[in-house]
């Protein structure tokens, strides 16, 4: 039931993603007829938006072939994109394209930070960072991990 919610979640999001795009596209500024700079600005956001969107339907999509329970975590306020679980193994990801930005990085590792137990803590990203832990939790490049 999790896989079929997600992926219904985020089809609606896509097409409504679509009319957004194309309504930006017609919105010309009066002096230049080229975009407005705030149309491009919103336009920058939305794809980043969708580029996360697709990031973490990948990461969900594999740890379901991977034969992992998924679900997403709340902790408080807080929420860990996704929790896996698969007999006695229990893993929690965040998927972020990039943790580089130290606000970015905080955010990401805010729910994490918060679990007490022992399971082993993931943080996914497109960066090639220099250091692969941080107090404990894991940080791994989202193509090594589709490819382990």
């Amino acid at each position: 039931m999790v896989v079929w919610t997600f992926v219904a979640t985020v089809h609606l999001g896509r097409s409504e993603l679509d009319q957004a795009i194309e309504h930006m596209l017609s919105v010309k500024d009066g002096s230049s007829g080229s975009l407005n700079p705030l149309v491009q600005n919103s336009m920058v956001w939305v794809l980043a938006e969708l580029f996360i969107r697709m990031l973490e339907n990948i990461v969900f999509l594999e740890l379901i072939r991977r034969g992992y329970d998924v679900t997403i975590g709340k902790i408080g306020t807080l929420e860990v994109d996704f929790v896996a679980t698969k007999s006695n193994e229990k893993f929690y990801y965040q998927v972020s394209a990039s943790i580089a930005d130290t606000t970015t990085r905080e955010r990401e590792l805010r729910p994490l930070q918060a679990i007490s137990d022992n399971y082993p803590k993931v943080v996914l990203t497109m960066d090639q960072t220099p250091f692969d832990d941080y107090e404990g939790i894991k940080i791994q490049n989202i193509i090594e991990f589709l490819l382990a």
